[in-house]
């Protein structure tokens, strides 16, 4: 239920900078806010690049365009409100204080509605909490059930990230559970989205860009580790449901532009068979209008 492509600018999960020896140095940041993002391009071996644009009205993006397809944003005041392409639509709400409490989202298919998702967040201090109810839509429901709880540092970044979820049939019946834990370190450098109004408000919510989550381009960070376990429970009667799962480890290294903002991004991840790093064939670079 992941969103596909391009889905795609804005959450599995992976990047930053680590001052090691992958990575270019930063020059010394400057707070300009009118620094923007423009053009953003995912270059793999082989393989054609895939570049998304970003529109604007002054600091509110208006706009995503990848492949000829649009991503459209709508604003109240300085809040994104909703975010729409013919694959999706995600509408969010928030408190009085412009914390984000709830979150709607459609996914389409050849323009019919297929699964939607609701979700509500409560906040605590430095825990958030989602609580999450998604289905396929139709004459046979498959309902998922998710309990995500994001754990904060001090800057409002999340450093812990659990995920439970239940898989439940037309029937009520169990078929899968997953059990996730990702853990986030972080850079000390700018965000390629610093600048863009209302993105930070949406750090724990399901928006992607590219492939990537939000929270992890809202807030640069330069190592993620995720345990991932999935029990399946599609076993005969008196079996203990199969667990399957693994663990993956990701760096990112990172190239600035004279203003301390990344103009290349390029991943690294740890073969969890023989425990090596190994550089991904692929990458981004970015492009702003200064």
């Amino acid at each position: 239920m992941k969103k596909l492509l391009f889905s795609a600018l804005m959450g599995a999960m992976i990047i930053s900078c680590n001052r090691d020896n992958d990575n270019v140095s930063p020059a010394p940041t400057i707070d300009d806010t009118s620094i923007l993002p423009t053009k953003m391009t995912y270059s793999e071996t082989g393989k054609a690049d895939e570049v998304i644009t970003f529109s604007y009205d002054e600091n509110k993006l208006v706009k995503l365009t990848h492949n000829n397809k649009d991503v459209i944003f709508t604003y109240t005041g300085d809040l994104i409100t909703s975010v729409r392409s013919e694959d999706y639509y995600i509408k969010f709400g928030y408190d009085a204080n412009g914390n984000l409490i709830s979150e709607y989202e459609e996914l389409y298919r050849q323009g019919d509605a297929t699964t939607e998702k609701n979700t509500t967040y409560t906040i605590n201090g430095s825990t958030i909490t989602a609580e999450q109810t998604s289905g396929i839509l139709g004459t046979e429901r498959n309902t998922f059930v998710s309990t995500i709880t994001y754990t904060l540092d001090a800057q409002k970044r999340p450093i812990k990230i659990v995920e439970v979820s239940e898989q439940k049939d037309t029937w009520g019946k169990i078929t899968q559970k997953d059990d996730n834990t990702f853990i986030y370190q972080y850079a000390d450098h700018h965000s390629f989205l610093k600048n863009i109004k209302g993105l930070d408000k949406l750090y724990y919510s399901s928006l992607t860009i590219k492939k990537e989550k939000i929270n992890g381009l809202v807030f640069p960070f330069s190592y993620t580790r995720g345990e991932l376990i999935t029990y399946l429970y599609d076993q005969p009667i008196g079996h203990y449901p199969s667990a399957e799962g693994y663990t993956y480890q990701t760096k990112a290294a990172y190239t600035f532009n004279t203003n301390g903002y990344p103009t290349k991004i390029a991943y690294k991840t740890r073969d969890t068979v023989t425990l090596g790093l190994y550089e991904d064939n692929g990458y981004y670079t970015i492009e702003y209008n200064i």
